[in-house]
């Protein structure tokens, strides 16, 4: 089935070069000009037999993939217009057999009997989808400039194996705007099942071509696979499986992606998002088709402005009092809560229980340990994000500070953290300095996500996105424990008093010096020079001996320095039970009168002479 010939060419491909990628890294290398680029691209799909040798054997070993045929034609052929390399298209040519739908201008051609009840899939789905995404939706109908009067839908080889193709072939005179005429190809491959979803998919190109034909790729494949679940809600069954490359790597821009890969199709839980939101119904596309609207311009197909992204800030400030960054700081929250994130409450992203791909982790972040980190990979582009497990041991519950700091442009630059638990309201970083800062309470918010976001700015280019930009975070207590280098002196004698002083860091007001075991260790007498000293007198009875631990504990936190203090005998004190000194060394006054008594007789023999 066609389904799931798109779920093994998605797991396979990804892996490999495709045409696409061999015809830009040509391109860049200078190997071809912008013509024959343009050239090659589109006779891949309409006539391979055009194709030089050389781009023959590549296409062979390199084949169009399902996903990039729309995406390959419409990037050319706006490259045609943009740079005033028009070209003479003409419709394919009618085939043997047709269909005509009896409610809309739609035709279906097919070239053989076999083939009629795939025709009449065809015709069904396009009838129902002509009526949900231009009657019901109001999407403009696709420009029609063929003979017989009718929109023209082949089922013919692709040379995709499988998926169909969009492929506009001329501009519309008749209106101003940049418009384009087009006509869709339909691979015989596909089942009478499946082509519903593809249908839908390609003809809501069509009726994009027939608004603004020169909008960013991104958008057009975002809002085409987002329409296959607007029109056809059952089809989320493959659908899902196009989110991989776009959840599997949040750091990469909304308007990302590629003719080599998924992440275009991926994208379009944006669109699904967006109406799920701000409409309370993803199968109301009215809000998606306002977007389109507002991005209509009539340039002579010289630029692309308004863009998209552009048009989605327009609308949701004129009838939600919101911007485009407060769409995508929600939206960065409801995408990463799917499959196995999935928290009841925490997402309003439609099908997010039962998604196949969810964003990861960039890094953990545990709140008792302070955390640095430039992380090297995965950078943000403009509107790409990381995400961060918080992770809170025990019961932590120091006051807590986590700061972002770009190495650019910081006004682009945003943090929010999400509790997992239902309830907790969700934190918000402030701007200090350079710098994004958000304060918070471990005990209240309790395990968490930390999103870091990089916004747009307000020079947004959906055509021309950037390169990925570093940041540094860094976490830490808002009130940092103390710390103990040493104690001077390190030593003294039982049944002596003794002033010592602790030096460290972070000391404060509600600091306090003990010792452990401490027994027979009294402190007294506290003073505190500024945040690394503390004074203290401490008075040792004939108990306390040995090595002690000196410990210093504020409001929050206590910390050791093992072994820091000795505590001696003093052997100046009598300790038998006779009243003798059993002591081997002479000391104190016996001492002292051994010292003097040679002094004494010399002072006696001068007096003596002298009288």
């Amino acid at each position: 089935m066609y389904y799931i010939y798109f779920i093994i060419s998605f797991v396979t491909a990804l892996n490999s070069t495709t045409y696409s990628e061999r015809l830009n890294a040509a391109y860049k290398n200078n190997e071809i000009s912008l013509r024959e680029r343009i050239d090659f691209a589109e006779n891949a799909l309409k006539n391979p037999k055009l194709l030089p040798d050389k781009w023959k054997n590549i296409l062979y070993s390199n084949p169009v993939m399902p996903w990039e045929g729309t995406s390959l034609l419409v990037e050319a052929f706006q490259l045609r217009m943009l740079n005033n390399l028009k070209a003479d298209y003409t419709m394919p040519a009618e085939l043997e057999f047709h269909l005509d739908s009896g409610n809309y201008p739609i035709r279906v051609y097919y070239s053989n009997a076999s083939q009629e009840q795939l025709a009449q899939s065809v015709l069904l789905a396009a009838d129902y989808s002509w009526q949900v995404e231009i009657e019901e939706f109001g999407f403009y109908a696709p420009p029609i400039v063929t003979p017989e009067g009718r929109y023209r839908i082949y089922i013919a080889d692709t040379g995709m194996g499988g998926g169909g193709y969009t492929a506009p072939i001329s501009d519309y005179p008749d209106t101003l705007r940049d418009d384009c005429v087009t006509y869709i190809y339909i691979d015989p491959s596909n089942d009478p099942m499946t082509s519903e979803g593809v249908v839908a998919h390609e003809l809501n190109h069509s009726m994009q071509a027939s608004m603004d034909c020169i909008e960013t790729t991104a958008f057009w494949e975002n809002t085409a696979t987002y329409m296959m679940l607007a029109v056809y809600p059952d089809t989320s069954y493959y659908v899902g499986y196009f989110a991989e490359p776009f959840q599997g790597n949040p750091w990469m821009s909304l308007s990302d992606g590629g003719q080599n890969d998924y992440y275009w199709y991926g994208g379009y839980l944006w669109p699904l998002w967006l109406s799920e939101h701000y409409t309370g119904d993803f199968q109301d596309a009215t809000l998606i088709r306002k977007i389109w609207e507002d991005s209509i311009q009539e340039s002579n197909f010289s630029n692309n402005s308004p863009n998209y992204m552009e048009a989605i800030d327009s609308n949701l400030q004129a009838d939600h009092n919101e911007t485009l960054v407060d769409a995508f700081r929600k939206f960065n929250v409801a995408r990463y809560f799917t499959g196995y994130n999935y928290i009841s409450g925490k997402t309003d992203l439609p099908f997010a229980e039962d998604a196949y791909y969810y964003p990861e982790y960039t890094s953990v972040i545990y709140l008792d340990e302070t955390f640095s980190k430039t992380p090297t990979t995965t950078l943000p582009k403009k509107f790409g994000v990381n995400y961060y497990l918080i992770g809170n041991p025990g019961n932590y519950s120091r006051e807590t500070v986590i700061r972002l700091t770009p190495a650019r442009n910081p006004e682009e630059w945003s943090m929010q953290l999400v509790s997992k638990e239902t309830g907790v309201e969700n934190l918000y970083s402030s701007p200090a300095d350079d710098a994004h800062i958000i304060i918070l309470n471990p005990s209240d918010t309790g395990e968490a996500v930390l999103i870091v976001e990089r916004n747009g700015g307000t020079d947004f280019d959906p055509d021309s996105i950037g390169s990925s930009s570093s940041y540094t975070l860094d976490v830490y207590p808002e009130i940092p424990p103390p710390e103990i280098t040493m104690i001077m002196p390190q030593s003294a004698f039982n049944e002596s008093t003794e002033t010592v002083s602790v030096f460290g860091e972070n000391f404060d007001e509600n600091t306090v010096l003990t010792f452990s075991p401490g027994t027979g260790i009294s402190v007294e007498n506290c003073t505190l020079e500024g945040t690394t000293r503390i004074n203290c007198t401490l008075i040792m009875d004939e108990t306390a001996l040995g090595p002690q631990d000196v410990v210093i504990s504020t409001v929050l936190d206590e910390v050791t320095l093992e072994d820091g203090f000795t505590v001696m005998e003093n052997t100046e004190t009598d300790s038998s039970s006779s009243g003798c000194s059993c002591s081997s060394t002479t000391s104190g006054p016996l001492k002292n009168n051994i010292i003097m008594m040679p002094l004494l007789m010399l002072m006696a023999f001068i007096l003596r002479r002298r009288l």
